[in-house]
């Protein structure tokens, strides 16, 4: 599936502790504000300021902006000057970047993703490169995205870093969106087969059934229909594939059925997706007409 929302976008990133849970944020914030009460401030620094940094992006994801730019604030006052502390300036950039994105200062974002991609392309930070080229990636405007998702590819298949390696599927699902969104279909698949493909761990936070959808889309979109359909029916058989709406299932699947002619089965199909995605707060308020012919469809005789 694809996340259409720069919310959703922003959502992208490994999980190396554990702790991300976008389902219960607010359990999130309690075990960080936890560690934070274990820690020194003083004394441990470095510990203090990825705590912080980390409680910020749950805060802003939670739309607790006040919150969050005065966490970033206590962050940035316990930071020194020095070159171990380097990773730690880019971190609070990055947040201070994904803060700006999910408030709406889309400007100010691409400038602190901008800095930060500097400052640890200049000492050498290979994972919070990739990271920085691709948050820009989604905060500037679609003729300038390859440009930064090409350059997180490139860090991230030649790094040393296994650690950043984790990067790879999701900027190869990105890369195949932005090849659909320009009509390049078969390079769109290419990217899709490859995010599926990834050899990744747990803490990736990638879901390989959201490559999967993915290629069935683009499969359709490259007319091969049939085959579309089948990859379709095989995440509606998981149940609840991991990553992927089950809204956006029924969806590809009344596509298919109506591509085919096989009408009673679009119909039932499209009367589900209305159903499932007129619930997402998200689509409900940005796919209007969406969900009307999803409607009108279901309900024809």
């Amino acid at each position: 599936m694809r996340a259409e929302s720069l919310r959703g976008q922003l959502l992208q990133f490994p999980n190396f502790d554990g702790l991300w849970n976008s389902m219960d944020l607010s359990l999130v914030e309690t075990q960080l504000r936890e560690k934070l009460s274990q820690t020194e401030t003083q004394n441990d620094r470095k510990r203090a300021i990825s705590l912080l940094t980390y409680l910020a992006r749950v805060l802003s994801f939670n739309s607790f902006f006040k919150e969050a730019a005065a966490t970033l604030d206590q962050a940035r006052q316990i930071l020194v000057t020095g070159p171990s502390f380097k990773p730690f300036e880019v971190r609070v950039l990055i947040e201070e970047g994904r803060h700006h994105s999910l408030s709406g200062n889309i400007r100010n974002a691409q400038n602190c993703f901008a800095l930060a991609m500097n400052l640890a392309s200049e000492t050498h930070q290979d994972y919070f490169v990739v990271e920085a080229s691709f948050l820009l990636s989604l905060v500037v405007p679609a003729k300038d995205q390859n440009q930064w998702l090409r350059q997180a590819l490139k860090v991230a298949q030649n790094t040393e870093s296994s650690d950043t390696k984790f990067w790879l599927p999701h900027i190869y699902l990105a890369s195949g969106w932005h090849a659909f969104d320009f009509r390049a279909f078969v390079e769109a698949h290419k990217f899709f087969e490859l995010a599926r493909d990834c050899e990744v761990l747990p803490s990736s936070r990638f879901d390989s059934d959201a490559g999967v959808w993915a290629i069935a889309r683009v499969l359709r979109a490259l007319g091969r229909t049939v085959e579309a359909l089948r990859i379709q029916e095989g995440l509606l058989a998981k149940g609840h594939p991991s990553g992927v709406n089950m809204g956006h299932i029924y969806l590809e699947l009344a596509e298919c059925h109506q591509l085919l002619q096989n009408h009673s089965e679009a119909k039932s199909n499209f009367e589900k997706a209305h159903l499932t995605l007129s619930i997402d707060p998200w689509y409900a308020n940005n796919k209007i007409d969406d969900l009307s012919r999803m409607k009108a469809i279901a309900k024809k005789k």
